[in-house]
């Protein structure tokens, strides 16, 4: 069997519809400990798992009151609003997901929302999207600048333009980080 819980599968590509990475089936299901034979429900907990996929298929488990975001829902609800703002011409998508798919990250750099720092050193548009179905991380979204000095993996103390973190509960309002991108 192979092992794809730390593999990290990438895509890239130009087309902000191309969700084809997220796209796989997902079920919360009750969570069960092993007991010699039998199977005892741990109550008040569930478990999400991947539906194609026979094996290494568990993603994550959480309380009742954990609110399952499916990467491919998110995403294509991200895609639609920065498509309505007529902002998805001439952008480069990474696309990212981890531990068979409990972790996803999405990227989208704007090449036409540019900004030149000095000759030949432009700043662009860039979103960053993250989401997880093991709890390792809320749902986040950055919005900011982008430039080929930030290739060296270095970060440096500027502002973000918009951030947005929520944990999966009731509460949780995706809405609320797509609206953002119209300030920026």
């Amino acid at each position: 069997m192979l092992d794809t819980t730390n593999t990290c599968e990438v895509y890239k590509s130009n087309d902000i519809n191309d969700l084809s990475l997220f796209d796989f089936p997902i079920k919360e299901t009750g969570l069960y400990i092993k007991n010699f034979e039998s199977y005892t429900p741990v109550p008040e907990k569930k478990a999400i798992i991947r539906t194609d996929k026979p094996d290494n298929n568990f993603l994550g488990f959480h309380s009742n009151r954990y609110k399952t975001v499916n990467h491919y829902d998110l995403f294509k609800k991200h895609s639609r609003a920065v498509t309505d703002r007529g902002l998805n011409k001439h952008i480069q998508i990474k696309d990212s997901i981890w531990n068979n798919g409990a972790k996803a990250h999405r990227s989208i750099l704007f090449r036409d929302h540019k900004v030149n720092i000095k000759d030949n050193d432009p700043m662009y548009l860039k979103i960053d999207v993250f989401n997880s179905l093991d709890g390792s991380t809320s749902f986040i979204s950055f919005v900011g600048g982008y430039r080929s000095l930030c290739q060296n993996g270095q970060v440096f103390g500027g502002e973000k333009i918009a951030h947005q973190k929520q944990k999966h509960t009731s509460g949780l309002n995706i809405n609320s980080a797509i609206n953002k991108l119209d300030n920026a």
